[in-house]
């Protein structure tokens, strides 16, 4: 927890020296748990981090740790975890229904104790928007750097990583911020068609059906789903699906029309043009940027951009 404070005291340094908008500002509050560490945006609880906790360690917390971490999840509140840590989310279900990662040794009594998970234990960071967990030992430092860029953006956090001498490459994620719309709206029915959004990347997703999952009209649910998110039900899901082909562009060996199918395009063409409009380049050009960088971003700067 102490090298996540100063990684973050770091990254504040450098959104200072690039004018970043927004910064980073740590707070220590001391519970009943012991100490740990709340990262905010604003004067608002923004994320909560559930430190590690090792093997042979008393992985149980008090019923009163459950219940503020699950209110802190339901406020809207984004909840993380580093190793062990991930048992603290589990006991407050945050995690039930959704993917996660832990320390690949805690594997079998994490499934055990938590039926409910989708455990990707050979996963390094498991990033669900609103839940991102992290799984070795040093992993918090991935953690640390996801949620750098979440609040600084990804040139802070590169600046960040170049400063402490962490490889980003190591991220399964790409070095682009993924889609992380605002879940601490408050509508919950709408927090809910989101998620299930996310868990199916919005492909097939009618209007008729969303409205359906938040109990309204068709009418009722885009004016409400519009002012919660900032976005209309089609923008939303097509950004979802951009957000996700970016992960599978740096695979080599998955063409850009089978890419195009598994995100819910009909052809190459279409997604083409999508991608295009949200991100700027083509499939192609952005393919061709993070091979660069893959290539050449141990050896300097050059390839960041």
């Amino acid at each position: 927890m102490h090298g996540l404070r100063e990684l973050w005291a770091i990254a504040n340094s450098q959104a200072v020296a690039a004018s970043a908008a927004r910064i980073v500002a740590i707070d220590v509050e001391a519970t009943s748990e012991g100490s740990s560490y709340l990262l905010h945006g604003n004067s608002k609880l923004a994320a909560v981090v559930a430190p590690p906790m090792f093997p042979g360690a008393d992985l149980s917390i008090s019923p009163t740790a459950k219940t503020w971490l699950a209110e802190a999840a339901r406020a809207g509140t984004i909840m993380c975890s580093a190793c062990g840590g991930a048992f603290m989310l589990g006991q407050a279900g945050v995690l039930d229904g959704r993917s996660a990662t832990t320390h690949w040794s805690l594997r079998e009594q994490f499934k055990d104790r938590f039926p409910l998970v989708d455990l990707r234990a050979d996963d390094l960071l498991v990033d669900e928007v609103d839940v991102i967990t992290a799984g070795g030992v040093m992993a918090w430092t991935q953690l640390g750097l996801r949620l750098v860029d979440r609040f600084l953006g990804t040139e802070v956090m590169l600046s960040t990583a170049k400063f402490m001498l962490i490889d980003p490459a190591d991220r399964p994620q790409s070095y682009y911020a993924p889609f992380s719309p605002q879940l601490d709206h408050g509508d919950l029915a709408i927090v809910e068609v989101q998620r299930w959004l996310h868990s199916s990347l919005g492909k097939r997703a009618t209007l008729e059906e969303m409205a359906a999952r938040a109990r309204t009209s068709p009418r009722t649910f885009l004016r409400r789903f519009s002012r919660a998110t900032g976005f209309n039900p089609t923008d939303y899901c097509q950004r979802l699906k951009v957000s996700h082909s970016r992960k599978l562009l740096e695979a080599r060996d998955i063409s850009i029309d089978e890419i195009a199918q598994r995100c819910g395009y009909e052809d190459q063409n279409s997604y083409r043009k999508v991608f295009k409009r949200l991100i700027g380049i083509t499939p192609g050009e952005y393919r061709a940027r993070i091979s660069v960088r893959q290539a050449t971003g141990r050896h300097g700067t050059e390839a960041i951009f």
